[in-house]
Parts: structure tokens; C-alpha cells; sequence
């Protein structure tokens, strides 16, 4: 960064779904410049007191009360009509990037009670083209995904017990290499729809996977108990 450069901030978008609050999630919502709630992610804001610079969505997900609640905070809202072609978490992504953030994080939304297809479109949300200069992953406490795109490398923090899985998101991803995993992966192709990738675990505290060519969705599941 020159002199006199501003920082490029880093956003949290916090949505709905499984969400366990642990010290990983409190660390991640600390180093936040920008938080987006989406929807249904208002309640997680107020259980866990996170106080959100915008809150956008329809808001069918959180009830009467919370919306009260949310008013009587003064928190920035912008409400959109249910008959949407984005969901509500594409919105605050969007949000996110005119921020210009530079990593994006995004909590909850992995997993959740009734709608499975809206964890699905979350992990191919962070695919999308408009995101291939930011850093943007995701994590619900226990489940991470981290994003590594053509002749891009990312360094991943682990134990023992924990397991990390690699799927090809393209036809064809080339030259993936890792370093510190049981079973190092040593410039191969992954094609999608290949299972080569799932199951690894850290032999070293922290991992660096790269790739030549293509895209690579990295899934980590903690043993946090």
C-alpha cells in the first residue's frame, strides 16, 4: 500500500442457518470493517449483540418483534420486495463489494433447519465471477469454505481432527498442490464430480493449497468439541 492509500476494508455478512458462536466466528466479527445482515441474520445480530452497519432483505425470515427491535436500535435498513430475482444473501454481498472490501466473510449460512436449497446456492454464491478479486469464505462455527481461483494460493489453519475436502467447481482444475496434509496433493487435476479430493486431514498446524487453473471450493470441518 502507498502512502497515503486508504485500506481496503474487510465485510461480514451475517445470514441465517446453523450458527455456532465460538471464539474462531467472535475473532472473524471483531476484525470486520463492514457488517451486512441478511435477513433472517437480524437474529443472529441480536442474540449474539452484533451490531451490523446495514440490514437488507424482504424480511420473511425474522419475526415481528425482532423488526421492532431492529427499528427501535435505529439500525440502517433497506427493504426489498419478496418477488426478487437475488436472494437476500446476494444482496448483502453486493452491499459488501461497493464497500470495495478486499475478504469478505460470510457466517451462517451453510446449513439450516428448512432450507437446504439456500445452503446449495450459498457455496455456489462464492463462486461467482463478481467476486474473483476478493477473498471470500464462509463459515457457521463449525464448517469453513474458502474459495482458491486460477494461480491463486490459500493458507488454512488446522488440527489433527480436523477434515479438509477439495471439489472442483469447473470442468477441470489443474495443478493443485497442497503442503501439510496427510495426503499432499502434488500438481493434479481434479475434475468435477471427483471425490480424489475429500477426506484429507492436517499433518501440519497450517496448510497452503494452490492452484494453476480453475476453480476450487476447500471445505473444512472443525472438531470444536
Amino acid at each position: 500500500m502507498f502512502e497515503g492509500e486508504e485500506p481496503m476494508p474487510s465485510a461480514l455478512i451475517v445470514t441465517g442457518g446453523n450458527l455456532e458462536m465460538n471464539s474462531r466466528v467472535r475473532s472473524i466479527i471483531e476484525k470486520s470493517d463492514y457488517i451486512v445482515a441478511a435477513d433472517a441474520g437480524v437474529e443472529h445480530c441480536l442474540q449474539h449483540k452484533i451490531v451490523p452497519d446495514l440490514v437488507v432483505g424482504d424480511f420473511d425470515s425474522i419475526t415481528s418483534e425482532s423488526m421492532e427491535l431492529v427499528k427501535q436500535l435505529n439500525w440502517n435498513i433497506e427493504t426489498f420486495p419478496e418477488e426478487k430475482d437475488k436472494t437476500d444473501g446476494e444482496l448483502a454481498l453486493l452491499k459488501a463489494l461497493e464497500q470495495k472490501a478486499h475478504e469478505i466473510w460470510i457466517i451462517g449460512g451453510i446449513l439450516g433447519e428448512d432450507r437446504f436449497d439456500h445452503g446449495i446456492g450459498n457455496l455456489f454464491l462464492l463462486t461467482s465471477e463478481v467476486l474473483k478479486d476478493t477473498t471470500i469464505s464462509m463459515t457457521d462455527g463449525q464448517h469453513e469454505v474458502y474459495v482458491v481461483r486460477s494461480r491463486q494460493s490459500i493458507e488454512i489453519k488446522g488440527t489433527s481432527k480436523d477434515t479438509l475436502s477439495m471439489i472442483s467447481i469447473e470442468p477441470e482444475t489443474h495443478g493443485i498442490t497442497s503442503w501439510g496434509l496427510k495426503y499432499d496433493l502434488l500438481g493434479i487435476t481434479l475434475t468435477r464430480g471427483s471425490t480424489r479430493g475429500m477426506s484429507n486431514t492436517f499433518l501440519w498446524k497450517k496448510v497452503e493449497i494452490s492452484i494453476s487453473k480453475g476453480l476450487l471450493l476447500v471445505m473444512v470441518d472443525r472438531q470444536t468439541k
